[in-house]
This record gives structure tokens, C-alpha cells and sequence, in this order.
């Protein structure tokens, strides 16, 4: 069987509406905090044409969450963001990662592909039906 060869790889941070539905992805060569706060600044910006109110993001214990580097940009943005970190090991309570389960199931497990370009289109194309809200993701991320 064909096999790409190599270590190339990319990153992605999403975030998802319980309420509407709607995604927000950002792919990166690697997450750290400067990586982070751009997501986080990028997903305000979007944010902000939609909402007035104060955005929750839960978010797992990555070191880069938590960084130094973040205290002052965080503090800017405090009245329209906090973020609320899970406890260590409980990806169930984290409503990315049901995202992340049903892209697996849908999109990447038991599928080749001949380049990581070709997977990250794949990817980011499943991702474009939800950008703009979706009841499906909404159900799928709401907490019982």
C-alpha cells in the first residue's frame, strides 16, 4: 500500500458554539502561545460581528493555554472572554472534541491520502458547512 513518507504535520485549534452551532478553525505549523493568541484573537474578531455577549472558552490544561506570555492580551479582552479550564484528563467534557470524534468518523479514519496538503483540504472542507452555525453541531455539543 502506498505510504506518504515523513513527520510533516498540522495543527488545529477549533472552538464551537453549544448555543448555534457554529465552528471556528485555525490551522498553524505548530501551537504555542503566540500561535494561541492569535486564534483567540481571531476568534473574537469573528465573534464580535455576531454577539454583545461575554464568549466562555473550555479549554484542556496545554501549557500554551496557560502561558505567561497570554497575561496581558487576556486582561485586554477580559470583558468579552474567559477562559475556563476542564480538569486534567476529561476530553468528554470539552465539546471540541465531539467535533473532533465525528471529523475522525467522517472524514480522516480509514482513509488514505497521498498528501498532508490533500488531508488538510479534506478537513477544512468538511469544516466549511458548519462556519456559519449548525443545529447538527449544536445537538452534538450540547451538555445533557
Amino acid at each position: 500500500m502506498p505510504s506518504p513518507v515523513g513527520n510533516d504535520k498540522v495543527s488545529i485549534a477549533g472552538a464551537v458554539s453549544q448555543e448555534t452551532g457554529m465552528l471556528f478553525i485555525l490551522t498553524a505549523s505548530k501551537f504555542n502561545a503566540v500561535s494561541f493568541e492569535r486564534f483567540l484573537q481571531k476568534f473574537l474578531k469573528k465573534r464580535t460581528r455576531r454577539k454583545k455577549k461575554k464568549a466562555f472558552q473550555f479549554l484542556d490544561n496545554a501549557r500554551y493555554h496557560k502561558a505567561h506570555e497570554l497575561k496581558d492580551y487576556l486582561e485586554e479582552v477580559k470583558d468579552r472572554l474567559e477562559l475556563l479550564f476542564l480538569p486534567p484528563y476529561s476530553p468528554d467534557l470539552n465539546p471540541i472534541e465531539m467535533v473532533w470524534r465525528e471529523t475522525r468518523r467522517n472524514v480522516t479514519s480509514n482513509r488514505y491520502f497521498g498528501s498532508l496538503a490533500e488531508q488538510k483540504q479534506k478537513l477544512l472542507d468538511y469544516w466549511a458547512k458548519y462556519e456559519e452555525g449548525s443545529d447538527e453541531l449544536a445537538k452534538l455539543t450540547a451538555f445533557y
